[in-house]
């Protein structure tokens, strides 16, 4: 549907939507032109990018909020995941293969 055959009604109820599922504190992207923002580029495998995906279906489903994104969903993992210091090593445990770097012949 075309912008312009929303009616108004329909843009307050779209911008109630926007409105509820917003971080406590956060406010619209209108309002927050002058903030700064930081861009970043995660490259995902197709089953990352699947498990992404399906995970952000799901939330949005049990959120009920029709429009969650894929960023506000990063942006929520990474604050549950930094305020949740109990999963601090379980993380550690999976990124730890990472930083070893690939096998040698001693290991």
């Amino acid at each position: 549907m075309a912008r312009e055959q929303i009616t108004g009604s329909e843009q307050e109820h779209l911008a109630g939507l926007r409105d509820r599922f917003l971080y406590p504190g956060e406010r619209s992207f209108q309002s927050r032109q002058g903030t700064r923002k930081i861009r970043i580029t995660v490259d995902l495998e197709e089953a990352d990018y699947r498990t992404l995906k399906d995970l952000t279906d799901h939330l949005a489903m049990l959120s009920g909020n029709p429009v969650l994104s894929h960023a506000a969903v990063w942006r929520e993992m990474l604050r549950l995941t930094a305020e949740n210091t109990v999963l601090h090593p379980a993380l550690v445990m999976r990124l730890r293969p990472l930083t070893e770097g690939p096998p040698t012949a001693d290991t």
